[in-house]
């Protein structure tokens, strides 16, 4: 168990038809990642860890879109089980099982460094093989800038001329493949030296490999690991890799993170 998970009553508003509660339920609580979802591990004697989520966004829809793509990549990658969900006029709930392991990003992950980069670097090579035939989840980059221009339209002046002058931009092609959507360190698991899975895949779909590329690039350099970037690139060995449309998708993505 994490350290930075903190013990916690009963959540109010919690829908009895997802089948948690009693008196033998322990609570814990994960910090707000940069979701604003609320995350819960729920623990009781004699049953597997379960894992809830709940978003005031009711009529986003978000956690319907990670449980759907849970449910689609249900035997095709280590993922959560969807095992329960519900709409209430204040939240969206979520239930899912519980993968075994810590992030790659936790302190107490006994791994070298070189080994945790090296083995993401070749599981995302591995997402990005998967056949995507069939896939619903498609988010390509038109969708993209879209989103973010509906984004941009809320905001002071200044952050919409700098978010035109990216429009401006030439854009470059696409390489659409399966990707995981976030594919960032607190959402890559790991045990016993080996990867268990993956979670957090409400972005899961078809898109441009590119960007997990600048997810994964981000949260190296976030976590210290900025050196090992390079290292990352030629694990998963991409043949003509493209720094400008890395650059390119950098900008995109955390433009309004």
């Amino acid at each position: 168990m994490a350290d930075t998970i903190v013990p916690v009553p009963t959540p109010s508003g919690v829908p009895p038809e997802l089948g948690i509660g009693g008196p033998r339920v322990r609570w814990f609580q994960e910090p707000i990642g940069g979701s604003g979802a609320e995350v819960f591990l729920v623990t009781e004697p004699g049953r597997p860890d379960r894992y809830l989520k709940c978003d005031p966004r009711v009529a986003e829809r978000r956690l319907a879109a990670e449980r759907d793509r849970m449910a689609w990549l249900k035997g095709r990658l280590p993922v959560p089980e969807v095992l329960g969900y519900a709409v209430t006029t204040a939240k969206e709930w979520l239930v899912s099982s519980a993968i075994p392991g810590l992030c790659a990003c936790d302190p107490h992950l006994a791994m070298p460094r070189r080994d945790v980069v090296r083995i993401m670097a070749h599981e995302l090579r591995c997402i990005h093989a998967l056949p995507a035939d069939g896939c619903p989840f498609v988010r390509r980059l038109a969708d993209k800038l879209a989103d973010d221009s509906a984004v941009a339209a809320t905001r002071d002046a200044e952050c919409q001329a700098e978010w035109s002058a990216f429009l401006a931009r030439s854009r470059p092609p696409e390489d659409l493949v399966f990707v995981h959507g976030d594919y960032c360190e607190p959402n890559i698991m790991f045990e016993d030296g080996r990867l268990s899975g993956f979670i957090d895949l409400g972005y899961a779909g078809i898109s441009d490999r590119y960007s997990d590329f600048c997810q994964a690039a981000y949260t190296l350099n976030r976590n210290g690991d900025a050196a090992l970037i390079p290292f990352f690139f030629a694990e998963y060995g991409l043949a003509g890799f493209d720094q400008a449309k890395l650059e390119y998708y950098q900008t995109m993505e955390m433009f309004f993170g």
